[in-house]
């Protein structure tokens, strides 16, 4: 008997033989953090960064089904370049030099890190950018406020600005998947703490080793083979719940850091928390012109048959009654018709199904270019169909029918009969004359109009 495949959540424990490499670094971080400063502590992480860019290198080259390859050889390019600017970082202060090569190396990580994670998002549309943004700014406005490294000012605004970048491009990654995802559960870790170690001097790295222990798991993952399908812009209640959570830290900042009177960072987290609220209010808009529209296309559907895309019944009665009522107060004519399909059902025994449905929409496509835009298509039944012609009297009504009846595609006729609308007359009383009417002419032989009489 064959098992029933696992949930998605469940294949996100990653098999003991893909998860191997990332664990060794794993073990690396939690060993380096444990070390006394001195010469083990500084080479375990340029060592473990050099295991985990060729690990990635090789998952990129050895692994036959890899989804967005490019994009894992970015990460693997990123990781190569985090690792040197470390281990130059080391030489350089062993050395007492300044170690602005190895900034500006590190800082070169940050670029294909950028484009690997615009390339592995797929769909979520504008609301995963707007709550992207709205989340990066405070996770931003947070590290702002932490005890950053030392340096020269344009070195520190460029890892805060590239970690801004990061963050914005991992929570849309994290947010353009459905459900749970490689992205949202290894990827995103990787990508929030790669900034971060750059931004905490002290726990540098092992948080770098963390993100490279996450990217090797995610690498070799069998996740990583398949490419997920596109997600709806869907706001969940865990999600609607962290953006509350991110949009609430700002003033919660503000009303902790003017009790304390520190101007600088009062007047920035201010600034941050009015980006929030715009971001929130024009994510609110953008739920509002969704739901709008799919109101609209809603109405359209009911009101529409779905195999031909004439209208139904629904819309028939409204259009009808409202027509009538403006007959009456206009004194103009108002005709309506019944036609239906000769001999429909032989055609479906000898075409099939698909055939008669096909000669269906047709016949409405070529009907609807022979009306007015002012006129009513309806499919009534089966094979039966109503035209509704305003301001339309006995003769033009005659005219129009006779036209429709030499539109009938793949070689078919139909029959038709018409009713001018009597003032004061109901709709179903105006449908049964002209019932009457499609009645007589089949009696007469099909493949011709005929008329109720108006009084």
């Amino acid at each position: 008997m064959r098992d029933h495949p696992a949930r998605p959540v469940q294949r996100l424990v990653p098999p003991l033989h893909s998860a191997w490499s990332g664990l060794l670094v794993l073990t690396l971080a939690i060993v380096q953090a444990l070390l006394p400063p001195g010469a083990w502590a500084t080479a375990l992480p340029v060592a473990g960064g050099a295991f985990a860019a060729l690990a990635l290198t090789l998952a990129v080259v050895s692994r036959q089904r890899l989804a967005h390859r490019l994009a894992w050889a970015l990460l693997a390019i990123a990781t190569v370049l985090a690792t040197l600017g470390q281990a130059v970082g080391t030489w350089l202060a062993s050395a007492g030099q300044a170690a602005w090569a190895a900034e500006a190396i590190t800082l070169a990580s940050y670029l294909p890190l950028a484009v690997a994670a615009w390339w592995l998002a797929y769909g979520g549309g504008p609301g995963a950018w707007i709550d992207a943004l709205l989340l990066s700014l405070v996770l931003a406005l947070l590290a702002w406020l932490l005890p950053t490294a030392s340096g020269h000012a344009g070195w520190a605004l460029a890892r805060s600005a590239s970690a801004w970048l990061i963050w914005l491009l991992a929570l849309r990654l994290a947010f353009s998947g459905p459900g749970p995802s490689l992205a949202r559960y290894l990827l995103l870790p990787a990508l929030l703490l790669y900034p971060l170690a750059d931004l905490l001097p002290d726990l540098t790295a092992p948080l770098r080793l963390l993100a490279h222990a996450l990217l090797l798991v995610a690498a070799w993952h069998p996740l990583a083979a398949e490419v997920p399908p596109p997600a709806r812009d869907a706001l969940s209640r865990g999600r609607l719940g962290l953006l509350a959570l991110a949009a609430s830290v700002p003033p919660s900042l503000i009303l902790i850091l003017a009790a304390r009177e520190e101007a600088q960072p009062l007047s920035l987290a201010a600034l941050v928390a009015l980006l929030v609220v715009l971001l929130v209010m024009l994510r609110l808009y953008g739920l509002r012109e969704r739901a709008r529209h799919q109101t609209r296309a809603l109405t359209r559907l009911a009101r529409r048959d779905p195999l031909t895309g004439a209208a139904n019944r629904r819309r028939l009665e409204e259009f009808l009654t409202r027509e009538m009522a403006l007959a009456t107060r206009h004194a103009t004519p108002l005709s309506l018709a019944l036609l239906d399909l000769d001999h429909f059902r032989r055609f479906n025994e000898c075409q099939g199904r698909a055939g008669g449905d096909a000669l269906l929409r047709t016949l409405v496509e070529a009907w609807q270019a022979a009306l007015r835009p002012s006129d009513l298509l309806v499919r009534f039944g089966g094979e039966e169909f109503v035209v509704v012609l305003p301001d339309t009297d006995d003769e033009a009504c005659l005219a129009v029918l006779e036209r429709l009846r030499q539109r009938v595609p793949y070689g078919q006729t139909c029959s038709a009969g018409f009713a001018r609308y009597r003032p004061g007359e109901s709709p179903d009383a105006l449908i049964q004359r002209a019932d009457q009417a499609l009645y007589q002419a089949k009696q007469l032989g099909r493949d011709r109009v005929e008329g109720a009489l108006t009084y």
